[in-house]
């Protein structure tokens, strides 16, 4: 039985969850007009962020909050909170989010590098104390 398109992104949708805990909406809405291209995007990002590799996910992280934030992108502040999970210190994040200021300007970090930085604030609090 061929699965459903509905059910193709009902299982990238749960993967989504798994690996990353949350499904952004942008992500149900390209399923709904391409299916196959959601499967790709989260076959290259499981391979690519989610397996391991030569970098840690740690590293990994802290390179995709430089590209986000120089790209003026919306997830740097989602991966700063997958950095501190990953074991990132706020500092990290910081020197990351500083990398996007030389390369693609002040819009950049003001726009997005600080907004990681101070997300990455607020989920390293939260983070620490639910190790304890």
């Amino acid at each position: 039985m061929v699965a459903t398109n509905e059910e193709r992104v009902k299982k990238v949708s749960e993967w989504f969850m798994k690996t990353r805990g949350r499904m952004p909406e942008r992500y149900t809405t390209m399923g709904e007009y391409n299916v196959d291209f959601l499967e790709a995007f989260q076959k290259m990002y499981d391979a690519v962020v989610i397996k391991p590799g030569a970098l840690t996910r740690r590293e990994k992280e802290l390179i995709i909050i430089a590209v986000e934030c120089a790209l003026m992108g919306p997830d740097a502040k989602f991966h700063a909170k997958n950095a501190i999970e990953a074991g990132a210190t706020v500092e990290e994040v910081h020197d990351a989010a500083l990398i996007s200021f030389l390369w693609a300007g002040m819009p950049s970090y003001v726009g997005h590098g600080w907004a990681a930085v101070k997300n990455a604030e607020e989920f390293y609090k939260e983070f620490k104390s639910k190790k304890k």
